[in-house]
């Protein structure tokens, strides 16, 4: 589990505590963190991948993928691309 500290130390860290995006990522995690325990770091990461590049889609369903393919085999299995998809769906469906 990612824990909301953790996850804004590392947005500091990486030098993202510049407005708006750090509002953005904060807001986001608030959203994935609906019981205030933390998040699944595998899934929230692979939710917010669109947003972390200006590279065209199947780029940033890679790095999704990537996220997910803790064998690094280069594939994942069915149920893993769902959670893949249905994160990305949330996280969009933030932006409207």
């Amino acid at each position: 589990k990612l824990l909301r500290e953790k996850f804004l130390q590392a947005c500091t860290d990486c030098g993202v505590s510049i407005e708006p995006d750090y509002q953005v990522f904060e807001k986001l995690f608030t959203m994935w963190d609906r019981n205030g325990y933390g998040v699944d770091t595998l899934t929230f990461f692979a939710g917010i991948s669109p947003l972390a590049s200006v590279m065209d889609v199947n780029t940033k369903l890679q790095f999704a993928i990537e996220v997910f393919d803790h064998k690094q085999s280069g594939r994942v299995g069915r149920i893993s691309l769902i959670r893949i998809l249905q994160a990305i769906n949330v996280t969009a469906s933030y932006f409207g």
